[in-house]
């Protein structure tokens, strides 16, 4: 890494901009050096070339299309606040403005929506690019702006557009980024000119990151080779809800509730049971089975087996996840992992006297960040002008997604509920199967640009409801598809089934719409309107106002289905009773208003109590860990009058407390050990608090104890297809109808991805222990003999085989001397820049990349540093920023974002924000005029 990212939270920063500027040219010495030692690059590169891209950031630069001047101020960390007299100027400058720090990241994000990464960056992503056509997210995009969306936000997108083509106007790629710079050394690619479509776009990246329990759905059905009913309800157990709060708890839906009690009808799908129970038994007529491994999954093995329903569905839902997989991410880990915690306390409890709300988004640690922290400010806030709004943006979208205005403040955590179904469809030569009619598909033609290469065309195909046949763009899902068993009453496969998407983002919607329509929200009631139109994803929202008033609001258009189908499997695709019936009324979503416990936590807990409310939203929410110790930490702060101060929520924010530590160190301590080495880290839990920080040696045994704990319980016991790349075991054979001799063994590898693999470690798996627990001579806890590792038959003596293997792992990883160990040395951050950063030459990656940092926290913890404990201990997800927002004095509010402003790679404004972030430290947020202009380090004004 380059010499000044490698800086962990306890080095020094540099203290003066001399020694910062002194580092920079040292990076750009070590560019020009690598190029003269002849890196294939090089002989067209030079600092020139590096400095290019640099934003004009004082002065003044005359756009055509401005209708009057714009002040655009940066503050000394490079944030911009822009100033103007009419709407359509300040989306323009914005545009501008955000062109010129991060136009590669808003282009590739545009090439990704669209299915045009290959245009980009060759054959290698052509796969994508056809997955991605066939999603169609752009066409839906432009539906949305072409029949959907208001007179004004189209002229706003217009303007946003004009803004950024003025940006790109007269520039070639190297005056654009680096990263174009060596792209021309591959292609002759030319960025083009931005659309409003682009910008819409984005949105359905977003969405697609946050859909919701799709992987879930895939995980239990792919544990039906090994695992029977009972073992994956066991996994997947019910939501603690007497433990663990839900968010809503005397709001709207009460009304609703009553009603819904007194008809004793839903008038919608209402689950029953655990959705691991429904998943392998019921509306596909699956029975499960469970077959050992050797590598410990002989104790699990089922009373039944796996029939050839379960082992083809297997089979396809694996062949669909290898596709899903390698889309690339917009905001999160594929769908894993995805978390944030937001919340809000009443004024009667704050030291101000008005409400403090905090926000901290867990998203995928990327450079540059998701985030964009900007300011949109009228002059003079009028018919003519009507934003005065600050917080964080989207690269490549106009307005803020999560900040303040004058009057309001929000938050937004990830819901959660239920917006995907996969279909099984019976596919004939003229079309597919529908209650006993053959409908015709709808197709179209798509043709694949490559860079380098030749063009590619498909064809892609949807039913007449608008579900992608998904199964056309993967060469095993076509083959499963034949192979694919279902019930007696499904219609004969012939060549096979394909696999349809129902999901509520391919359907044109009003999203856009909310975000400019919160942006200027003045109450509670403007806010609640306003989100009713944020169709997709579907986010919790937390609010605030200058009139000391708090709420929450669920918006979202969140399906319903039918008795006989949970949304929990695959469904067949040729009965409509599975087909969705509806959606949820907005005025019947829950929300709450004031609540009289004076405040509201969301952190992708449950929303409201399955038996309080008549709709199904989904039947996999988080586990409710981080919100019930958000809930505890401020529960005891205002205790005997206590009250709360903006720094209070800025470390409620860093909490690194372990609740899994909590339950399992007492039963640790108590585990006799015969190595007195093993003894020795056990001792390193005995009167430790249970935090997480980077420099913790008892965290890191722990951690290491609880991955081990998982692995012998769980993770040798899982298929192949959800365990991670490069772990074999040697297991019981099967065939299509169940195990073929306990003898026979076949060695399986497996086959995800360190960051997407299972037991992952997260609050789920909390819940599983801990209902285990209760049961020490359970199956789960049995594990074989390993080398000189003792066999397990009890979860005592699982125990103790962790805690030894745990030494030892991290004597291989960290030493023997104990004194060396720290949870900071395995939690380590890499920035990596999302496209040359990870696939590019060596020496780009060099440049481009960032890091490490050693990180405190963890897993479920309040401050979610996410770690896969299948996988490793490397950071996985991060909060992408944090914020504090102080109602009573705007100007006292904090915010922080992973990254800094700027997306060029030698920017002094690349990553200046990080340091502070990893330490938990937040930036002022200046909102007013004057505390603007008091932190203004540079300005530039914009003329028509």
């Amino acid at each position: 890494m380059p010499p000044n990212t490698t800086a962990t939270t306890g080095d020094k920063p540099a203290k003066s901009g001399r020694k910062k500027g002194r580092k920079a040219r040292l990076l750009v010495l070590v560019l020009v050096l690598a190029i003269i030692g002849g890196i294939a690059y090089g002989a067209y590169w030079s600092v020139s070339t590096v400095r290019a891209s640099f934003p004009q950031t004082k002065g003044t630069i005359t756009l055509e299309g401005l209708s009057g001047p714009v002040d655009v101020k940066r503050d000394g960390n490079g944030i911009p606040q822009i100033y103007a007299s009419s709407d359509e100027d300040l989306f323009m400058a914005q545009g501008y403005v955000q062109a010129q720090d991060r136009f590669y990241e808003m282009d590739v994000r545009r090439h990704m929506t669209s299915g045009r990464l290959s245009e980009m960056f060759g054959k290698s992503q052509v796969k994508n690019d056809e997955f991605l056509r066939t999603m169609g997210w752009d066409r839906i995009a432009k539906q949305e702006y072409d029949t959907k969306l208001s007179a004004s936000t189209k002229k706003y997108l217009q303007a946003y557009a004009k803004g950024v083509n003025a940006y790109l106007k007269g520039k070639d790629g190297k005056d654009i980024s680096l990263e174009y710079a060596a792209l021309g050394f591959t292609n002759d690619y030319k960025p083009q000119q931005w659309t409003p479509v682009d910008s819409i776009s984005w949105l359905k990246a977003m969405a697609w990151d946050l859909r919701g329990n799709m992987q879930d759905e895939i995980d239990r059905a792919l544990m039906t080779s090994r695992l029977g009913p009972q073992q994956i309800q066991d996994l997947y157990p019910e939501y603690p809800y007497s433990r663990n709060k839900p968010i809503v708890q005397d709001g709207q839906y009460n009304e609703l509730t009553k009603t819904f009690q007194q008809s004793g009808a839903s008038g919608a799908s209402q689950g029953t049971g655990t959705t691991g129970s429904t998943g392998t038994t019921g509306t596909s007529g699956k029975t499960g089975g469970a077959t050992g491994a050797s590598g410990g999954a002989t104790g699990t093995t089922g009373s039944s087996t796996s029939t050839t329903t379960g082992s083809a569905l297997t089979s396809q839902l694996a062949g669909l996840y290898n596709v899903l997989d390698n889309v690339p991410t917009a905001v999160g880990v594929n769908g894993q992992g995805i978390g944030s915690n937001s919340w809000v306390v009443a004024g009667k409890y704050t030291i101000t006297g008005k409400p403090l709300l905090a926000n901290d988004p867990h998203l995928s640690a990327s450079l540059p960040s998701v985030w964009y922290q900007m300011g949109l400010h009228c002059r003079t806030v009028s018919a003519k002008c009507q934003y005065d709004v600050t917080g964080y943006t989207f690269a490549g979208m106009p307005g803020v997604i999560i900040g303040h205005n004058a009057n309001v403040a929000w938050g937004m955590t990830n819901s959660g509920v239920d917006v995907t179904d996969l279909y099984l469809e019976k596919v004939t030569a003229n079309g597919y199967l529908y209650d006993g009619k053959v409908r015709p598909f709808q197709t179209r033609e798509e043709t694949i640009k490559v860079a380098g290469g030749a063009s590619k065309t498909i064809v892609v195909r949807q039913t007449q409801d608008g579900m992608p046949l998904l199964s056309d763009r993967d060469d095993e899902l076509v083959q499963v598809g034949k192979k694919a068993a279902v019930n007696t009453a499904a219609p004969d496969r012939g060549d096979g089934y394909g696999v349809a998407l129902r999901w509520t983002a391919l359907d044109p919607g009003n999203s856009m719409d909310a975000i400019f329509a919160i942006d200027k929200a003045a109450d509670w009631s403007d806010f609640r309107q306003a989100a009713a139109l944020f169709d997709v994803p579907s986010q919790n929202l937390v609010y605030a106002d200058t009139d000391n008033n708090i709420g929450y609001t669920l918006p979202g258009k969140i399906p319903t289905r039918s008795s006989v189908d949970d949304g929990s499997i695959p469904a067949p695709g040729w009965e409509s009773k599975y087909r969705w019936t509806g959606f949820i009324k907005q005025d019947e979503l829950p929300y709450e208003y004031n609540p009289k416990r004076g405040y509201i936590v969301t952190a992708n807990q449950a929303v409201v109590d399955k038996d309080k409310y008549p709709y199904t939203l989904t039947t996999d929410w988080g586990y409710g860990t981080r919100s019930q110790r958000i809930t505890d930490l401020i529960e005891s702060k205002i205790k005997d009058g206590g009250k709360i101060s903006t720094d209070d929520m800025r470390q409620m924010q860093l909490d690194n407390s372990s609740e899994i530590a909590k339950l399992l160190v007492p039963k640790l301590l108590k585990i006799n050990l015969d190595d007195k080495n093993v003894r020795e880290a056990q001792k390193l839990l005995e009167g430790w608090d249970y935090t997480q920080d980077s420099d913790s040696a008892a965290a890191a045994y722990f951690n290491s104890v609880w991955r081990n704990i998982l692995k012998l319980a769980f993770g040798n016991k899982l298929p192949k297809e959800l365990r991670v790349k490069g772990q074999c075991l040697w297991v019981s054979k099967i065939d299509s109808t169940g195990p073929v001799d306990d003898n026979t063994k076949v060695r399986e590898c497996g086959e995800r991805d360190t960051d997407q693999a299972q037991p992952d470690g997260g609050d789920r798996w909390f819940e599983v222990v801990r209902n285990l627990m209760d049961k020490p001579n359970s199956d789960w806890w049995k594990t074989p003999k390993s080398g000189t590792r003792p066999a397990a038959n009890n979860m005592d003596q699982l125990f103790a085989r962790a805690m030894i293997d745990a030494r030892w792992e991290l004597t291989a990883k960290l030493g023997k001397d104990i004194d060396t160990w720290s949870w900071g040395r395995l939690h380590r951050l890499f920035l990596k820049n999302q496209t040359l950063g990870t696939e590019g030459p060596k020496v780009l990656q060099y440049i481009l990349n960032r890091g490490p940092w050693k990180l405190s926290g963890g897993e479920a913890s309040v401050n979610a540093t996410g770690w896969n404990a299948a996988g490793g201990y490397g950071v996985v997800w991060v909060p992408s920023m944090r914020m504090v927002v102080n109602l009573a004095d705007l100007d006292k509010s904090k915010w922080i974002n992973l990254t800094g402003a700027s997306g060029h790679a030698f920017s002094a404004h690349y990553t200046d924000q990080t340091s502070k972030w990893a330490k938990g430290e937040l930036l002022p947020w200046s909102f007013s005029d004057k505390a603007v202009d008091k932190n203004t380090s540079d300005t530039l004004v914009l003329k028509p």
